[in-house]
């Protein structure tokens, strides 16, 4: 009760006496946070400078529910930073979970812990909060960050407050936030869509509201028009998600990069060909639409200029079943030093050898595949479309690739039978042979995860199985592994499952009972969940229900249903479920039967559409490109260039490579003809290259470049003229 009453203390102080700027209190505690508090520079690339805070008429601060760390991998955040960097007028910033060691520190000052990294500025200083929410257990962190920031969690209150922050949330797990929906509502609205057109124009109208003077009501009310936009508190109009034309929408042309270096990510597909039926984000994103190849060449090449990034991240469900992968990546390895890839899937790259062939050439030692069931009868329940013949095929490839380390994700269901372990049995032990034949020194790592059952999919109304079930298939599928000889991991706690699939759950008490529990505990979420903490929420939800006699009843899974994100009929979720319990397998998406000469599956994604989706009936190259992808590597001839710069004071602790990218981006900006030439970050004549480095003042960095625009390279760098150029 302590905790709760010092939480209200200080958010009643965060309203009647807002400080908003921060920037002081950083530069005296920053030596004391973690990393030395690098991670709240906020210095970058493409990044608007702190001083055109007060010279923009709107301010949107992005900000994320996890640290800093457990996001540098993730974009959405990146990507609304520079859609509202190009919108005249707004300012944008970041802000991030601080670091749990930090926060002694940030309560001893009395400081949000949202601070944008660019500003230092409180949440309260700006107009909109978008909020970036990646997975459904860091909504758990709501609460606190926003009492610490001054902003009431009931929606009434915030609607009464005109300093209050409009609260937008949105990212890969805004459709599952459905819990949020309602009066009491931490949020103002949740953005369900894709569009970059929309989320635009969510923003223009937020500013052009406050701009008028108008109310939250008002601006609220005018972004229900926008598709894919729900107002929590409103049970008026609901316009479902509109699937973005991913290929003809308008790409930022810079993103910002700051010192996490992430590198460029191209999306080179939305949505998944099939239609397994545990993946939330593939029925959430459906359909299946690809953009060209020469459109992500050209997007990847303005993006490697205008950031001066020496690696790319090719984003995709599954990245193998884009008709022209072969060629994208054929030309990424001419372009950037470093190509990371996601997940794939394992029948496809069975039978594809031109791709086994480039992703080798690519240096790719790390596999990972996504098998889901521990049989084949549950791989039918689960919708895998993966057939014991072409799994087994797929890991043949693989083995015979000789990879450094080989993943293979399950889930455990909870409907496991003897029979079912005894499969998984056999499976493993032929796949630790298949090991000493083709690739003896692999590491193979199998990993197990308890299903969520997300809304939106066919299996949403299943009732999760007991704990103790799924404790006992879990404990029994480690057993299994190991006695193979083989790794085993767990990718998901049972605790962290429990809590998920609450939130995931429609239920219309779970944000009370979640919050209540939270701020009485003081709890936070860094990657794990106690069996304590679900005590509490479990006990607080049964006693929410009986207060209210009102627990999830039929007329609240239709109004859920009403809502429903997906562009997929209900009818056709209805079969699939019903093929659920049949275990009968799932379709594959082949695209309208007009252009694939295969028959629709109907699933009703297309329906409406005003731009056409990438359809094939065949996936698959011909040997003949084998050749090429090899022949490519001996183009590589690069020369090194070293440059001298001079790191300003302020710059210590940015790590060199981010110094690096500004230079080669300010070349490549200036001479667009040297973006094919450029090739990577080499070193820092201080050396630590990519850590931490706190010398500032003159140093040597040496990028690498093909030896046919070297001396050209030279010859620019000798003019004072246009190293005075790079500077503006």
């Amino acid at each position: 009760m302590q905790e709760d009453a010092n939480h209200e203390k200080r958010l009643l102080s965060a309203e009647k006496s807002p400080r908003h700027d921060f920037r002081g209190w950083y530069e005296a505690v920053y030596p004391r946070l973690e990393g030395f508090g690098v991670w709240m520079r906020g210095i970058g690339v493409n990044v608007i400078p702190a001083s055109e805070f007060d010279c923009r008429e709107f301010r949107l601060l992005t900000v994320r529910l996890s640290t800093w760390r457990d996001t540098a991998c993730s974009f959405s955040h990146l990507l609304l930073y520079a859609l509202a960097s190009e919108i005249e007028g707004v300012f944008p910033d970041i802000a991030y979970l601080p670091p749990r060691l930090d926060l002694r520190w940030y309560d001893e000052g009395n400081a949000p812990w949202w601070l944008g990294i660019v500003t230092k500025k409180a949440p309260r200083a700006f107009d909109m909060i978008g909020i970036s929410n990646a997975t459904i257990l860091e909504l758990v962190n709501l609460p606190h960050l926003l009492r610490t920031a001054g902003i009431q969690e009931e929606l009434s209150k915030r609607m009464a407050d005109p300093a209050a922050p409009l609260l937008i949330l949105g990212g890969a797990n805004a459709p599952a936030a459905r819990y949020l929906i309602g009066e009491s509502s931490p949020v103002d609205g949740i953005f369900v869509g894709e569009s970059l057109d929309d989320i635009r124009h969510l923003i223009s109208l937020a500013m052009e509201g406050k701009k008028a003077g108008a109310s939250k009501e008002v601006i609220l009310s005018r972004m229900e028009d926008v598709p894919g936009f729900i107002r929590t508190g409103s049970a008026g109009r609901r316009y479902p998600r509109r699937p973005a034309d991913i290929a003809g929408e308008k790409y930022p042309k810079k993103l910002p990069a700051f010192e996490e270096m992430s590198p460029v990510r191209i999306e080179i597909s939305s949505g998944c060909v099939a239609f397994c039926r545990f993946c939330a984000e593939s029925w959430w994103r459906k359909p299946y639409r690809e953009v060209p190849m020469e459109e992500v060449v050209r997007r990847a090449a303005a993006l490697k200029a205008t950031t001066g990034a020496d690696g790319v991240e090719v984003y995709s469900f599954n990245f193998n079943t884009h008709a022209e992968i072969k060629g994208i990546l054929d030309t990424f390895r001419t372009m950037f030093a470093d190509v990371t890839l996601t997940s794939q899937r394992l029948d496809v790259f069975g039978r594809d050898e031109a791709l086994r062939e480039t992703l080798k050439s690519l240096g790719k030692s790390s596999l990972t595949f996504g098998i889901e069931g521990i049989s084949e009868r549950l791989r039918r329940y689960l919708g895998k479309a993966l057939s014991d013949s072409n799994m087994f095929a797929g890991l043949s490839a693989a083995f015979a690739a000789r990879p450094r380390e080989l993943k293979l994700f399950f889930l455990a269901t909870g409907l496991e039978t003897e029979s079912d372990l005894a499969e998984f049995e056999q499976f493993l032990r032929r796949t630790a042979g298949m090991r000493k034949v083709g690739g003896e020194k692999s590491r193979v790592i199998v990993s197990m995860t308890p299903l969520v059952r997300f809304p939106d999919t066919p299996l949403e109304d299943e009732a999760a199985p007991p704990v103790e079930t799924m404790a006992s298939i879990l404990r029994k599928a480690a057993g299994l592994v190991r006695s193979a000889g083989l790794e085993y991991r767990e990718a998901m706690g049972l605790d962290e499952w429990r809590i998920s699939q609450i939130l995931a759950s429609p239920h219309p008490h779970a944000w009370a009972a979640l919050s209540q529990v939270v701020l009485k505990l003081g709890f936070v979420y860094y990657g794990r969940i106690s069996s304590g903490f679900i005590s509490a929420v479990e006990s607080a939800l049964a006693e929410l229900d009986k207060r209210s006699s009102c627990a999830l009843r039929d007329t609240d899974r239709l109004l859920q249903r009403g809502r429903r994100v997906t562009g997929v009929c209900s009818a056709f979720l209805s079969t699939e479920r019903d093929k659920a319990l049949l275990f009968e397998d799932a379709p594959i998406c082949r695209g309208a039967s007009q252009a694939s000469g295969r028959q629709c599956v109907a699933c009703g994604a297309c329906d409406g559409l005003t731009f056409p989706t990438v359809v094939r009936s065949t996936h698959g190259f011909s040997d003949s490109s084998v050749s090429t992808a090899r022949g490519i590597e001996k183009d590589r001839d690069l020369v090194p260039v070293a440059i001298l710069v001079n790191m300003a004071e302020q710059a210590r602790g940015v790590p060199r490579k981010l110094a690096a990218m500004a230079v080669a981006s300010a070349i490549m900006q200036k001479e667009h003809g040297t973006v094919p030439d450029y090739y990577r970050f080499a070193s820092s004549y201080w050396g630590d290259d990519e850590g931490a480095a706190w010398i500032f003042g003159d140093d040597i960095l040496t990028l690498e470049w093909r030896k046919g625009c070297v001396g050209f390279l030279h010859k620019r760098l000798e003019s004072p003229a246009f190293v005075s150029d790079l500077h503006t």
